[in-house]
């Protein structure tokens, strides 16, 4: 909590202000930080909330467990492996990285 307490008083590039863990790994060293990779990289799948598209994806995800928003991620790419239209919603949307321009 203390790292994310430093990065709100003291990040000012826009990148660091949306994106905090550029801010947390660089300089290198400046926080303790434990990477933790999943069993299985998800990495291709866009789970985030810029366009129409995703907010449509976002919204599918949520009707599909009728109103309940107690679920966990796995819950969530078991959902999106074995629903393809729910996947497709945003699925030709490019991932951006930190630094790129808005």
């Amino acid at each position: 909590m203390a790292a994310l307490e430093t990065a709100w008083r003291e990040a000012r590039a826009p990148y660091e202000r949306e994106h905090v863990m550029p801010y947390l790994y660089d300089p290198p060293g400046r926080f303790r930080v434990l990477r933790v990779d999943a069993p299985v990289d998800l990495g291709h799948l866009r789970w985030t909330v810029d366009t129409a598209q995703d907010l449509d994806f976002v919204r599918g995800v949520y009707a599909a467990f009728a109103g309940d928003d107690h679920f966990s991620w796995e819950q969530v790419a078991d959902l999106v492996a074995r629903d393809a239209e729910l996947n497709a919603r945003n699925a030709d949307v490019p991932h951006r990285r930190h630094t790129d321009a808005e």
